[in-house]
C-alpha cells in the first residue's frame, strides 16, 4: 500500500487500499487457477502411472536414462 501511495500521492487512503485488495484478489485468483492446473496435471500423470502398473505389456519401451558421467 506504501507503495501505491509513494506512487500515487494524489489518491486518497481507501481509494489505495481498494486498488492494493484488487490486486492482492487477483493474484490469489492467478494462484488457485495455477494450482488447479498443476492439480489436473498431477491426476493425469498418476493415471497414467497407475495404467502402466495395470498393463505394464502395453507401454512402450522407456526413454534410456543418460550416463551419469553426462550431468
Amino acid at each position: 500500500m506504501r507503495a501505491f501511495r509513494e506512487k500515487h500521492p494524489e489518491q486518497s487512503e481507501l481509494t489505495a487500499a481498494v486498488i492494493v485488495a484488487l490486486s492482492l484478489a487477483e493474484a490469489l485468483h492467478e494462484a488457485q487457477k495455477a494450482l488447479q492446473e498443476l492439480d489436473e496435471t498431477l491426476y493425469e500423470t498418476i493415471q497414467e502411472l497407475l495404467e502402466l502398473l495395470e498393463h505394464p505389456e502395453s507401454s512402450a519401451t522407456l526413454p534410456e536414462q543418460p550416463a551419469s558421467d553426462a550431468i
